[in-house]
């Protein structure tokens, strides 16, 4: 596996609400020898209705 693609990579940079498939975070994993948490933090929705 050598990583996600330029365009995937490309849509995460440029749209922060953009979230990344489970195969993705994978392969993002891979590359950089990493954890989800490091790359992934949490942000409350405040717009979310309860």
């Amino acid at each position: 596996m050598t990583g996600p693609s330029q365009a995937i990579a490309y849509r995460l940079y440029n749209n922060p609400d953009a979230f990344p498939s489970k195969e993705t975070q994978d392969a993002i994993c891979k590359a950089f020898n990493a954890q989800p948490g490091d790359f992934l933090r949490y942000a409350p929705n405040d717009d979310r209705e309860e």
